[in-house]
């Protein structure tokens, strides 16, 4: 029996498997008892994304890093252009980029937070436009970006405020107080901290400094 592999438009034979090998399109096989064979295909554009993972500092202290890489029969693609948009909350921004030699782009993006948001999650898609066919990524990524210090305060007892501060694992941070310092700390293993002090009344202008200077939004206690 004598088996002939053809693709559908858009698609390519990648090879047999089962019963017969190679890459050749046409295969026979002897039977003589049920023999198993499959034809395997793959589209002949292709394009997939790869983000930083975890969380980014926003602008101006980091940026992300969206990776793309095309591929035409399995093998880059140079010179195709990728579009890439990434859409934020507040924010959408859409760049071509052509790819290099190895069939990859990379594209280094960063965003600005507002003060009331602690994480800022940013959807990311890309397409690709090569030889009569297109092609997007498979599943649009996401970028997270994160203050590098942010705080906020609750009422504890006896009417003192407990500020609560997030930030890097083993990051030390300084607590002030309308300018004043009133209290060190370190972040801990889960990414925050709370301290407690008596002297921090309602009303007073709250913010933290940390390493690499960072600095925390401005809050009123």
């Amino acid at each position: 029996m004598t088996l002939v592999a053809r693709p559908h438009k858009g698609y390519w034979f990648t090879g047999w498997s089962g019963a017969c090998h190679g890459t050749a399109p046409r295969c026979t096989v002897t039977m003589a008892r049920a023999r198993q064979v499959r034809a395997n295909f793959a589209r002949e554009l292709e394009l997939r994304l790869q983000l930083t993972a975890g969380l980014v500092y926003h602008l101006p202290h980091e940026r992300a890093l969206i990776k793309a890489r095309a591929t035409w029969r399995g093998r880059p693609l140079a010179g195709a252009k990728v579009r890439l948009v990434v859409t934020c909350p507040r924010q959408r921004t859409a760049a071509v980029v052509r790819t290099g030699g190895n069939g990859r782009v990379v594209f280094p993006f960063g965003s600005r937070l507002p003060n009331a948001m602690r994480i800022y999650t940013c959807r990311v898609t890309a397409r690709v436009a090569a030889r009569g066919r297109t092609a997007t990524s498979r599943n649009p990524g996401k970028l997270r970006f994160i203050h590098p210090l942010w705080l906020e305060t609750k009422r504890g007892q006896n009417g003192s405020v407990v500020v609560r501060i997030w930030g890097r694992s083993g990051e030390t941070v300084e607590l002030l107080a309308d300018g004043r310092s009133v209290a060190h700390a370190r972040i801990r293993r889960n990414g925050w901290v709370e301290i407690t002090l008596p002297r921090i009344h309602s009303g007073h202008h709250l913010w933290v400094d940390g390493a690499h200077g960072h600095h925390s939004h401005v809050i009123s206690g």
